[in-house]
């Protein structure tokens, strides 16, 4: 019997090993392939210029962001945050740490779907290794970060259905006001945003 009991001990053992080794190994191949693909944006005006202002100005001068293609100022949203990316001072370390930021949001995502766990790894698979969703997060393109911000929001969202705390509420209706402040477009994502908010706070109230 205690012969039985070892023997299960040992088994449970292996296969909790086994399973820690395939997630180190998954780890290091997502990270790898975030990296070269941090290796192929080509970082034209729009990206570097947001840091090269920051050489030139002082934070809370940049008043506005980029001009758009009609001459509309963008907001100042992007500035603030290639001010937390210029000290890396690396073109390809800054498109693969955006990337492994995104990389951890979907994993965020998927973590609170309703999925069995093969069903969650898999699902993360295709969102982690799509060659469209990993292209998009190495640029430090406006459209590009408010779709991180659009993931944290849905994460935020099924973690309140399951949780119902009022933190992650509240994080719900931050975050919900960002997009603007980014992306003229993302007032269109705001409004969403919003308002999926308001409907789950009356619905759990």
């Amino acid at each position: 019997m205690l012969n039985l009991v070892q023997f299960k001990n040992s088994y449970m053992k292996l296969k909790d090993n086994k399973k820690i080794f395939f997630y180190i190994l998954l780890i290091i191949f997502l990270g790898f392939y975030r990296y070269f693909w941090s290796l192929t944006p080509s970082w034209q005006v729009v990206g570097v210029s947001r840091l090269y202002f920051l050489d030139l100005l002082n934070l809370f001068e940049a008043k506005v962001g980029l001009l758009s293609s009609k001459n509309i100022p963008m907001p100042n949203g992007m500035i603030f945050l290639a001010y937390l990316l210029k000290p890396i001072n690396n073109l390809i370390i800054i498109s693969f740490v955006i990337s492994i930021i995104q990389l951890f949001l979907i994993y965020l995502l998927v973590r609170e779907t309703r999925f069995n766990n093969i069903e969650k790894l898999l699902f993360f698979l295709a969102l982690s290794t799509s060659s469209y969703i990993s292209n998009m997060s190495v640029h430090l393109l406006n459209q590009w970060i408010v779709i991180n911000f659009s993931i944290f929001f849905f994460y935020l969202f099924l973690k309140f259905e399951r949780t119902k705390q009022l933190n992650t509420l509240a994080m719900l209706y931050i975050v919900s006001v960002i997009p603007p402040s980014i992306y003229l477009g993302g007032i269109v994502t705001s409004l969403f945003m919003i308002s999926a908010t308001i409907y789950i706070t009356f619905k759990n109230t």
